[in-house]
């Protein structure tokens, strides 16, 4: 997600103010679109992440160990695809052949699987957040690594960025890292699962780690009825003029909207985010069986939303991809209708590869420096040391690990 010039003040307002009540609506359109066709090494994907390079080859990261349609376990150090049209892949390896020494200290075993990698071309080099943890923790942490090329085998750990512990407010798992600023170095991240929900927090973009110990919360399934197990996770933000969308992963994928960063975030009927709001754009459908684990790149055909699935055959992993449509001000899936071309015209299809690197961020850059400030209802500058205590969460900051 990049940054427009102004992220304080907009002209209209985040939430709409129409009498129905849509978000538990599935589509607006007539029926809910397939997945997009695609082959190859495809199962077995699971919180997926993709990035395209400069020369067009798309690379895709996923958690570790999950099983395939034949049964076999993906690898357990984020394992990687790649495809040079984005349908046809194939499965490359890990990126770590062994999982990084500080991370054993949250998975228990140096043979135990890394989860929800996001990858973020920017600066030069690829930069991977992950999390590492076991399941029903709170005992977690996420950490940074960088990578010249984004393939296995290149990747060099950079550290703990941040961490949670048992009785804490939060799970620090599932990150995103969202980049801005003309030089890309206006960095911050959000992340959460179960306990409270998707935090915010800004970021050092000269190594990775916390800036501060400011953290926002941003979205809360507010469930009672469920309790500790009411998780909502895989945040990922996407930029759209004027707003920012928080897509996140509830029994499906949902999403909210503000027209600021650090929120507050509310969904078409305009319930906030933090009391439970969240518009359904993908549910269970057909044989699309639990959409989750999203995020969303600038691709040349438009926004694209990637995410993974089950089929009523296999309870392997899939990977799902679907355009998204935000012309109503709100995302819609979609699958563009077939080109109809006149018999007598000859037309010859444009590359997908260019010369743009297109990474989990949008396409416009417009902050033009690192002091830009982030508001939120009831909360000042994160730089100037006056949020309200509301809005705190008591963090253990990584104090090491540079670029």
């Amino acid at each position: 997600m990049l940054l427009p010039t102004s992220i304080v003040s907009a002209t209209s307002s985040p939430a709409s103010t129409s009498a129905i009540t849509p978000s538990r609506r599935r589509d607006k359109r007539a029926s809910i679109p397939n997945p997009i066709a695609i082959t190859g090494d495809t199962s077995g994907v699971h919180d997926p992440s993709l990035v395209k390079t400069a020369t067009g080859t798309y690379i895709l990261y996923g958690s570790g160990g999950w099983p395939d349609i034949n049964g076999r376990q993906v690898g357990a150090g984020i394992p990687t695809w790649t495809s040079v049209d984005r349908l046809v892949w194939k499965y490359e390896g890990v990126a770590f052949s062994t999982i990084p020494k500080d991370a054993v200290a949250f998975t228990g075993s140096a043979t135990a699987s890394l989860w929800a990698p996001d990858v973020t071309f920017v600066g030069g080099a690829f930069v991977m957040y992950y999390s590492a943890s076991q399941s029903g923790s709170q005992n977690s942490g996420i950490f940074v690594a960088t990578s010249p090329t984004g393939l296995p085998g290149s990747w060099v750990d950079k550290g703990l960025v941040v961490r949670s512990s048992e009785g804490d407010d939060w799970n620090a798992i599932d990150p995103h890292l969202n980049v801005a600023g003309a030089n890309g170095d206006i960095w911050t991240l959000t992340a959460g699962s179960f306990w409270s929900g998707i935090q915010w927090m800004p970021l050092n973009s000269s190594n990775g780690l916390l800036e501060s110990d400011l953290v926002v919360p941003l979205a809360d399934r507010n469930d009672p009825t469920n309790g500790v197990n009411a998780a909502e996770e895989g945040s990922a933000t996407y930029f759209v003029e004027p707003y920012f969308y928080l897509f996140t992963s509830w029994d499906n994928i949902r999403v909210a909207r503000s027209t600021k960063v650090a929120g507050p975030y509310v969904d078409e009927s305009g319930t906030r985010a933090l009391e439970g709001g969240g518009t359904e754009i993908l549910g269970t459908h057909g044989g699309t069986i639990a959409p989750g684990g999203q995020m969303i790149i600038t691709d040349t055909d438009g926004p694209l939303l990637v995410y993974h699935y089950i089929s009523p055959t296999t309870s392997a992993p899939l990977l799902g991809m679907n355009l998204l449509d935000f012309s109503s001000g709100w995302p819609v899936v979609f699958i563009p209708a077939p080109k109809v071309i006149p018999p007598t015209t000859i037309e010859t299809p444009a590359p997908i590869a260019g010369p743009t690197v297109v990474t989990s961020t949008s396409a416009s850059v417009g902050v033009t420096t690192a002091q830009a400030t982030w508001f939120t209802e009831g909360l000042g500058p994160h730089g100037a040391g006056n949020a309200t205590g509301e809005h705190l969460i008591p963090l253990s900051l990584a104090t090491k690990g540079v670029f």
